[in-house]
């Protein structure tokens, strides 16, 4: 009896004092609202409460996460999905886990005074974009889809900001923009825009951001308890979005409201982004993930179809 007693004194000791796991996540990009559940569950402590120690590792460039997680100095990582299959396709041994944001944000702009009311007056234009193929793949995807020829439209690699270079008018329009950042911002300045979406316009859908890792780094339980603490992430953020990101603008004030002219518009940021979460994030649409890896074969982006099961890990 004495003994079965302190075994259940070690036992509550281990659990009551037992050290949190510590899981590195690097973003896709600095801290925004994009990373909405992800700050609710570390500002609310829902992470904590899974046992989990959560940091966040800001990156040097948009493929930082990806290298991160390779190098494992990262456990998770954000990532585009488009990128993201493009690197499978290269060999890397990384899976998805999650689907942070399920449908594309990025867009294609032009100035609501401009005459291009759709795509098919881009023909003999110009339009301002990264100089990626995979994103050049997408923009000539769009024309055709609008019955015009690609070459009618000049493209111009861009390395500057491209709601600078929209207003600069020397180019008619641009590709690249996110929905729910860039067009706010420039309405906070009186700037109107119109906006044409990819998945309305030939290209499949697919997800804006991932979570992805390398499954023999990181198991399956330490994942599935960052997912239920960014579910609850989402639940709050859903059912208090004020609230919410008035907390999580005052844990991180100079990422989000450095200024209170900043703060104003990466609230209007979060109040327009927070209605793309969901709890779901952990299902995955065969058919439109099908549908993507077609387009990139098809567009000579991949050598081959990737199967479903080198891409995604699945935690259910």
């Amino acid at each position: 009896m004495k003994f079965f007693y302190s075994i259940c004194v070690w036992l509550i000791c281990n659990i009551l004092w037992a050290q949190p796991t510590t899981v590195k996540v690097a973003l896709d990009w600095y801290i925004n609202p994009d990373h909405a559940p992800l700050l609710v569950a570390q500002t609310y402590g829902y992470f904590a409460a899974q046992g989990l120690n959560v940091e966040f590792i800001e990156p040097t460039s948009t493929t930082s996460a990806r290298n991160l997680v390779l190098t494992h100095q990262a456990d998770i990582g954000i990532d585009y999905q488009p990128e993201t299959l493009l690197a499978i396709n290269q060999g890397m041994p990384i899976k998805v886990f999650a689907n942070l944001i399920p449908t594309p944000l990025q867009c294609m702009a032009v100035l609501v005074e401009s005459p291009i009311e759709n795509i098919a007056d881009l023909r003999g234009k110009t339009l301002g974009y990264s100089g990626n193929p995979l994103e050049a793949s997408l923009i000539n995807t769009e024309l055709k889809h609008a019955g015009i020829d690609p070459n009618s439209v000049q493209l111009v690699a861009v390395n500057m900001n491209l709601s600078q270079v929209l207003l600069s008018g020397k180019v008619a329009a641009v590709n690249g923009l996110m929905r729910n950042v860039e067009p706010i911002a420039l309405k906070e300045q009186g700037i109107t825009t119109r906006l044409f979406y990819p998945e309305r316009n030939g290209v499949p859908t697919y997800a804006e951001l991932v979570l992805i890792t390398d499954p023999s780094t990181v198991n399956k339980a330490t994942l599935q308890k960052f997912m239920n603490a960014l579910n609850q992430g989402v639940v709050t953020l859903k059912a208090h979005p004020l609230d919410a990101w008035n907390k999580v603008a005052a844990a991180y004030p100079q990422e989000l409201a450095s200024s209170q002219a900043i703060a104003s518009v990466n609230e209007l940021i979060w109040i327009a982004t927070f209605s793309y979460f969901t709890k779901e994030m952990t299902q995955i649409s065969v058919s439109d993930y099908q549908a993507y890896n077609n387009f990139l074969l098809k567009n000579g982006l991949i050598k081959q179809a990737i199967p479903l099961s080198q891409y995604w890990l699945s935690l259910n």
